[in-house]
This record gives C-alpha cells, sequence and structure tokens, in this order.
C-alpha cells in the first residue's frame, strides 16, 4: 500500500513535469509542487477529487486577490500589508476546520496563491497578471496528472479499511471482556496488561472516526451511504464503554456464590459465540444465543426475587447487579453488531439514506483565532523583510514561513508534537539542506540529461509518497521536501548553474522557515502537554454542568460534550512521547482515559437518578448533598490543572465512599430488589451503588492526577 502511494507520486510528478514543458508553461515547477501537496498523505479517491477541486477554487480566488493588491495597493504599504494580513489570517483560521470538512481546503490554496503571487511580485512588479495566471495554469496541470495516475493503481476506500479496522476492535474487545471477567472470577483487580489493549482500542476508534469523515467525503463522487458506518461506530463506542462499566463493577470475586460464577461463566461462554457472528459468518442461530441470554437473565431475577442473594454484603450485591447491567449492555451491542461484514458492505439499492445533521452555528474557536493572527503576522512580516532587506530567495520566502507556521500549528489534533523542540527540528533541516544544496551542485552538471533529471525526480517523490503516507499527519520534514523539489525542478542544467543560484534559493527557504517557526515557537505555543492540561480543565467544567440542574441548558448537548471531550484528550496524549520524561507521562494519561471516559457517561445517569426520586425531598436533599460534593470535587480536580504549582492535594472522597456503603446496608431488603417497582422507588441499591461508582471513579481519577509531574512539564522548556 505505501510502495503503491509512493509509485503514484512519482509518476504523476514525473508527468506533470513533462506536460508543463511540453506546454512551455513559465514556472513547470509549480505543477510539481502541486503533485506534492496533493499527495502530501495518503488520500482516498474521493477525497484527493475533493481536494483537487478545492486547490483549482482556491487558486484562482488567491491568484485574483493577488494581482488586486499588487496592482492596486502595492503604492500604499499600509493599505497593501493590511489587506494581505486579513486575507492570511481569514485563511489560517478557517483552515482549522479542514479535520470536518474539505472545503477549508480551498482557503488553504487561496492563502498559499497570494502570498506566491505577491513575493513574486515583488521583484517582478511588472508581471503580477502573468505570474497570476501561469501559476493558475500550472496548478491544473498538476491538478489533472494526479487524477490521471490515481485510478490506474488500486485505491483506497475509507469503506474497506473501516471494516477491517471495526473487526480488529471487535477482536480486542472480546479480549478485554475475557480478561475482566477472568480477573472478576478469580477476585484481582485489573492488571496492567490490560491496559494497552484499552489504549489500543481508544486509538481504533480515533481512526475509525478519521475513515468516516473520509467516507463522506466521498459520498460527492460515489454516492456512498454513511448511516450504517456511524450506526457501527456508536454501537462499538458504546461496546467499549459497557466493557469499562464492567471493569467499574467493584465485584469481589472471593465472596461471590457458585451459583454466581457459574452464571458468569455462562455468559462468557455464550459471548464467545456472539463475537463469532459478529465478526464472520456463523452458523450459530442469533435467535437461540439470545434465548440462551434471556434465560441466564431470568435466572439471575428470580434469585432476587426469592431473597437467596441477601447474605452477600450490599455494596458486593449491588456491584453484582450492575456487572450483569453491563453484560446485558455488551449483549444489546453485539445483537447490534451480528454479521458486521455484511452491514458494512451495505448494497446500494438497500442504503438508507442519512439526512445531513442540522447545521450548528460555529462560535470562534479561541485557537484557531491565535493561529489566524499568527499566519497574518506571518506573511506581513515576511513580506516587509524582502523588500527592506533584500533578502535572498524572495519567491521562495514568505511562502515557506507562512507554511511552517502552519504545519506546526496544526499538528497536535494528527498526533504530532506541535511547536515542541521547533528550533531543533528548525536546525536538523537547515543542515540536512545544506548537504543537499552541495550534492545538487555535484549533480547539476548531468540535469542536463532529462531522463537523469526525470529519474532523480521520480526517485525523491517516490520516497516522498511512501514515507508520507506511513507518517501521520503533516511532519516538519515534509515542508523540507515541499521546497526541494520546486528548487530542483527550477535550475535550468542546459546552461552553467551559478552557485549563488542555488543559494540564493537555499537560503531563502532557510530564512523563511526560521521566519515562521520563530513566531509559532514565541507567541502563544502550543504544546501538547499543555493541550492535554486545557481539555482536562474543560471535561471538569463540563462535568459541573452535567452534575447540576441544567436550567437554561441543553442537557443533550452537554452529555455529547462530556463523551467526546475524553476523546480528544486521547487524540492529543498521541502526541507526546518523543522523551524518556513524557513517555511515563504518557502511560499515566493512558490509564487516566478510560476513567474518564467511564466517568463521561456516569455523571449523566446520576442526573437521571436525581430526576427520578420526583416528590421525595428527603432523598432529593440526601442526592443533593453528593452532587455538591461531587461538583466540588471537579471543581477542585480543575484548579490543580491550572495550577499544578500549587502543591495542593485533591479533597479525598473516601469519606463518602464509606458513607454510600453504609447507606446500601440499610437499603438491602428484598422490597426494594424487586423487578416488580421497575425503577421507580425513590432510592434503590442500585441506584446508591451508581454513586458509589462515580465517587470511586474520581478516586482512581485523583490518584492518578497526583501522580503526574505536571509541573516538569507544564512550562515552555522544550525549545
Amino acid at each position: 500500500m505505501f510502495i503503491l502511494h509512493g509509485l503514484k507520486a512519482g509518476l504523476a510528478g514525473v508527468l506533470a513535469l513533462f506536460v508543463a514543458e511540453a506546454l512551455r508553461l513559465q514556472y513547470p515547477e509549480w505543477s510539481v509542487f502541486t503533485v506534492l501537496a496533493l499527495m502530501m498523505v495518503h488520500y482516498y479517491p474521493g477525497s484527493i477529487a475533493l481536494k483537487s477541486l478545492f486547490r483549482f477554487v482556491g487558486t484562482l480566488v488567491g491568484a485574483s486577490l493577488g494581482v488586486w493588491l499588487m496592482s492596486d495597493y502595492f503604492s500604499s504599504p499600509v493599505l497593501f500589508l493590511g489587506g494581505t494580513f486579513l486575507v492570511m489570517s481569514f485563511a489560517s483560521y478557517k483552515l482549522g476546520h479542514l479535520s470536518s470538512r474539505m472545503s477549508p481546503y480551498a482557503y488553504f490554496l487561496a492563502g498559499v496563491t497570494l502570498i506566491i503571487v505577491e513575493s513574486t511580485g515583488l521583484t517582478q512588479p511588472d508581471k503580477e497578471w502573468f505570474v497570476a495566471l501561469s501559476r493558475t495554469e500550472e496548478t491544473f496541470v498538476g491538478i489533472i496528472a494526479v487524477l490521471i495516475i490515481t485510478p490506474l493503481f488500486r485505491v483506497r476506500h475509507p469503506r474497506l479499511e473501516f471494516q477491517r479496522l471495526a473487526s480488529s476492535a471487535v477482536d480486542q474487545l472480546k479480549n478485554l471482556i475475557n480478561a475482566e471477567l477472568r480477573n472478576i472470577r478469580e477476585g484481582t483487580p485489573s492488571n496492567s496488561e490490560v491496559l494497552p489493549e484499552q489504549t489500543a482500542v481508544v486509538r481504533k476508534l480515533l481512526s475509525l472516526d478519521n475513515l468516516l469523515i473520509a467516507e463522506r467525503r466521498e459520498s460527492l463522487y460515489f454516492g456512498a451511504n454513511t448511516a450504517n458506518l456511524d450506526k457501527t461506530r456508536s454501537s462499538l463506542r458504546t461496546l467499549f464503554q459497557a466493557v469499562l462499566d464492567l471493569r467499574q463493577s467493584l465485584v469481589d470475586g472471593k465472596v461471590l456464590s457458585r451459583i454466581l460464577r457459574a452464571q458468569l461463566d455462562a455468559a462468557q461462554d455464550l459471548f464467545g459465540h456472539r463475537f463469532c457472528c459478529v465478526d464472520r459468518a456463523s452458523t450459530e442461530d442469533p435467535a437461540i444465543l439470545a434465548s440462551a441470554f434471556k434465560a441466564l437473565d431470568e435466572e439471575i431475577n428470580r434469585w432476587l426475587r426469592s431473597g437467596e442473594l441477601r447474605e452477600l454484603p450490599a455494596d458486593q450485591l449491588a456491584a453484582y447487579l450492575r456487572c450483569w447491567n453491563a453484560l446485558r449492555g455488551i449483549h444489546k451491542e453485539l445483537l447490534s453488531l451480528c454479521d458486521l461484514e455484511n452491514q458494512l458492505q451495505c448494497p446500494a439499492e438497500k442504503a438508507v439514506i442519512q439526512s445531513d445533521p442540522p447545521r450548528v452555528q460555529r462560535k470562534i474557536d479561541r485557537r484557531l483565532a491565535i493561529i489566524g493572527f499568527k499566519g497574518g503576522l506571518v506573511s506581513v512580516v515576511s513580506l516587509f523583510l524582502v523588500v527592506w532587506l533584500h533578502l535572498p530567495g524572495a519567491p521562495l520566502l514568505p511562502v515557506a514561513a507562512w507554511l511552517a507556521l502552519i504545519f506546526t500549528s496544526y499538528e497536535i489534533p494528527v498526533g504530532r508534537p506541535g511547536h515542541v523542540r521547533a528550533f531543533r527540528k528548525l536546525l536538523q533541516t537547515a543542515l540536512y539542506g545544506f548537504l543537499i544544496v552541495l550534492v545538487m551542485l555535484v549533480l547539476t552538471p548531468l540535469m542536463s540529461n532529462y531522463w537523469f533529471m526525470n529519474l532523480i525526480l521520480f526517485y525523491i517523490l517516490f520516497a516522498h509518497g511512501y514515507f508520507a503516507s506511513k507518517t501521520p499527519g503533516l511532519a516538519f520534514w515534509m515542508l523540507g521536501t515541499l521546497f526541494l523539489v520546486p528548487v530542483l525542478v527550477v535550475l535550468n542544467a542546459q546552461k552553467p548553474v551559478p552557485f549563488a543560484a542555488i543559494m540564493d534559493s537555499y537560503l531563502g527557504v532557510i530564512i523563511g522557515l526560521t521566519i515562521g517557526v520563530t513566531i509559532a515557537r514565541v507567541l502563544w505555543p502550543r504544546l501538547p502537554q499543555n493541550e492535554l492540561k486545557e481539555a482536562t480543565v474543560r471535561f471538569c467544567d463540563v462535568a459541573k454542568l452535567a452534575l447540576g440542574e441544567n436550567f437554561g441548558a441543553s442537557v443533550s448537548s452537554i452529555n455529547s460534550t462530556l463523551s467526546s471531550l475524553p476523546f480528544d484528550i486521547a487524540r492529543t496524549t498521541a502526541a507526546l512521547g518523543f522523551n524518556q520524561l513524557l513517555r511515563e507521562e504518557q502511560t499515566k494519561w493512558n490509564r487516566l482515559i478510560p476513567i474518564l471516559i467511564s466517568l463521561s457517561a456516569q455523571l449523566p445517569r446520576l442526573a437521571s437518578i436525581r430526576a427520578k426520586v420526583g416528590d421525595s425531598q428527603e432523598v432529593r436533599l440526601y442526592l443533593d448533598s453528593f452532587h455538591q460534593d461531587f461538583r466540588s470535587w471537579m471543581e477542585a480536580l480543575s484548579r490543580f490543572f491550572r495550577r499544578p504549582e500549587n502543591k495542593k492535594a485533591l479533597p479525598s472522597v473516601r469519606v463518602l465512599i464509606d458513607g454510600l456503603k453504609q447507606r446500601m446496608e440499610r437499603l438491602k431488603v428484598s422490597e426494594l430488589l424487586h423487578p416488580s417497582s421497575n425503577g421507580q422507588s425513590p432510592e434503590t441499591l442500585m441506584d446508591m451503588n451508581e454513586y458509589l461508582v462515580a465517587a470511586d471513579l474520581m478516586q482512581q481519577c485523583g490518584d492518578i492526577a497526583l501522580s503526574l509531574r505536571l509541573v516538569e512539564y507544564s512550562g515552555d522548556y522544550f525549545l
């Protein structure tokens, strides 16, 4: 797969250069630049088509804006730089929405084209129309080359990759369920071997989100239905949540009777057959398996009615009931996922058309607004320095500065380290670039042979496509390659190439990268450790809303935000691990994420329990006291992540846990466990157990938070 992508990148680049040379276009390097940008990461056919469309539209808009600003306002520096600042700031801001849809890519290309036209027009002010037209023509040539080459090879389809990844996630969830049931039977706590499996499942759920986005992009051209994919993704998340609930059931296997252990063993055997039905074709009748689980469920209810389980401690009885509820949830989701392969294939005639979600008015994102401001500032500063100091490599310097800021600012959501050690990466790029300059001086005489030139270009593009497809997101080294290839193509080897021409291009790129990295790193840098703390603070703030009365607020919106934040934290956690200290911290965050996922599902349950008590004023006041204590604890956790240097320990919830266990002992009567109550009792053993689980989750969360070395990596130290 990676080799094929490298091959496509190499052939598309050579074809684009050949067509540009055959048509005698003035700047053939821009056609190769377009191929590099389109093949930067391994896209799917619908994505590459959309990307090409928006690239062409963005190029037209950017070229028009560039000609307008250069021709009308170049003689007025304030208006010229002010207009450039506004356009580039807006383009930088809109690019932050690229993860949810493809249209912001047009803003990116408008910004790139504008800065190229302006930087070239600074040295050739009478050719702005010619530069803009050439830029548009060669972009079109690069797009056509990519669209011709891509279908000639096996293409990637997100639906097929979604199916394979979902099946892999189901296998890992099966292993997690077996491990947790084994720990419950043996009376042992969850061991460290479960953590890598949980982390892997979280990463796969995040990858499923990306594949779902890719499939929606393809739907414009291929009519693909995404409703079943969305349903499968949601079912897998719910199944993972049920597995985490199983882990948080607080069941002590040593006090379970022989009958209860037999029930757990029977359930595990049924799940083994059920997982076979999900992952691949099975001869088992799903109805028979569902009847077998129903028989187990009825047997549990019979024991509850008979009072045979009253000899168990109250907290363990409630924990076992919660464990069985988690098993019910697992069974329900496995039923919905039955025959997963056939569900995901979904022939077109059986597809359910998915209606577009209602449009939600976006609020201005502060973090994206900061990136937009820095993008405009970088563009203005680089253009000003080119005119004021007459720096070498003027056509490349401003665009290198802006792309350096864009690449580093949007790295963290795709698992890259952001601005951490940005100056170190810049120095490495400068050293490697100088070595490449020396190699180019040796190879320049040979470049007069077009076969040799195309062969060198193919090898570079092949290597770029191969390693780019294996790299998640955008890496800084891709930026160096993005400028290396146009510099290589622009050299006219049919006549002696002066060393100054090569050095000017090299210095222009390095100076531009230095300007972009410096402004990005010094002004409000994005560091993964700081992003983690900010995301955790947001989680605490939303959790406090979920625990409140929610007057004047949308409960569904709060719960949706609360459930999505742990996965946002998981995305940022992947950006850690670039040194020994943060690798250790990454492991701690990986332990914390499943607890936050469980907590995000547990808090809405508490709100529903409190709403259920109705007119029972005594019980409502009792539950309100717990909600107030939980909100206070969340506020303390939020302050802890905001100001970790205070060294103030989090308040313990052990007192709450002990009080809940005593309350549960008083509630252990058969009437409150009788199923005929239908959960309408003002206070039940299960309800108190939900509060006990929430308190235990908070205690675990606090223990991990206190073990984090936040102060040691909270500053701006990793230059």
